[in-house]
């Protein structure tokens, strides 16, 4: 988990689907909300394709640059938790970070993407209207590999015991 970083820059290598398909393998085991799995990916590597995304769907300019884009959609009525969140946004967002992470077994990197247009996505990707698409997510191999520790807060400014409390 620690080996996974926010990758914006790759190399010009395809990733093999028999290693694509591993990673969706692993993401198909993310848990959701109810087991409802309402969650669905549409993997595209098309250039041109993931090109419109950049000039159409106003996704930042490195999108166009990754092999392979990943668009994270829920298919859902809106339930929502008992707690009072809708289960669908919690749910991509867990399949995400289960394909973030099996792709670093893989050599590959990610990055999410949040900075889209989700209406003309659909459009560019024939996605139904009922449909929300609700993230992005780059995949390719590093052009660098990188050791540079992330700067993270310290777990005592994180973790609050027993009852919140201001730091």
């Amino acid at each position: 988990m620690q080996a996974r970083k926010s990758v914006r820059t790759f190399l010009d290598k395809k990733i093999p689907d028999n290693k694509l398909t591993s990673i969706l393998t692993t993401t198909r085991f993310a848990p959701s909300a109810f087991n409802r799995q309402e969650w669905r990916l549409v993997l595209v590597k098309n250039p041109k394709k993931i090109q419109q995304l950049v000039t159409q769907a106003k996704a930042p300019p490195f999108v166009a640059k990754a092999p392979v884009v990943v668009v994270a959609c829920a298919k859902s009525n809106g339930p929502i938790m008992a707690c009072g969140q809708p289960c669908f946004i919690i749910d991509v967002a867990i399949a995400l970070d289960h394909l973030s992470l099996a792709a670093v077994e893989y050599g590959v990197g990610s990055c999410w993407i949040s900075v889209f247009d989700g209406n003309k996505t659909k459009e560019i990707f024939s996605i139904p209207k009922h449909i929300r698409v609700i993230a992005l997510m780059i995949l390719g191999y590093p052009l660098k590999q990188t050791t540079t520790e992330k700067h993270r807060l310290p777990l005592s400014q994180l973790m609050k015991f027993e009852k919140w409390s201001d730091d």
